[in-house]
């Protein structure tokens, strides 16, 4: 139940980021209804192409890279675009006559985010080092109510972050390639 949870509330910034782009007013509880309707076939599309992928990383590394960078937007052709099991078709075309684009902008981005989750969690450790020092509280107090939290926000906010400059770099490659969506 909780993994359903946590899933919806990953899908969430798809549909706000669209919805914000567009210049909509995006509603929380629509766009969460919107998520949570769509978690059951994420799941399946997710387990779909671990077993796909994981063939091409076993098949020498290179088919795993290529076929994870062609469907590299399922998620969000499944909450954006309405996709099922289209969702392999539909970013596989995104990506089409553009592999080595996607391949290096997504190759920049998880650069990036590895880069800044580690000095997240090096300054947490600084902090778990020296807060309980400086405040002479408990380690154990200190890790649990100020230390722990502070990571897990951070760690949101840069999670959501890239969330977003995917969403946005899936959008411009939608609407490059399909024009707007039809406003409803």
């Amino acid at each position: 139940m909780t993994a359903l949870v946590e899933l919806t509330l990953i899908l969430i910034p798809y549909i706000v980021t669209e919805q914000t782009v567009l210049n909509n007013k995006s509603q929380l509880k629509l766009a969460f209804k919107k998520a949570l309707s769509k978690t059951l076939i994420i799941i399946i599309i997710t387990l779909i192409l671990t077993i796909i992928t994981g063939i091409g990383f076993l098949l020498l590394i290179i088919p795993g890279i290529y076929l994870s960078t062609l469907f590299s937007f399922l998620w969000q052709s499944i909450c954006l675009r309405n996709c099922k099991l289209n969702a392999f078709t539909y970013s596989k075309n995104l990506v089409k006559g553009r592999w080595w684009k996607v391949f290096y902008h997504f190759f920049l981005i998880s650069f990036f985010g590895i880069i800044l989750s580690f000095f997240i969690f090096m300054i947490s450790g600084i902090i778990s080092f020296a807060l309980p020092q400086i405040l002479t509280w408990n380690y154990w107090v200190s890790f649990i109510f100020i230390i722990l939290p502070l990571t897990y926000f951070l760690l949101a906010l840069t999670v959501n972050y890239f969330i977003t400059v995917i969403t946005i770099y899936f959008l411009n490659l939608d609407y490059r390639k399909n024009g707007l969506p039809l406003r409803v």
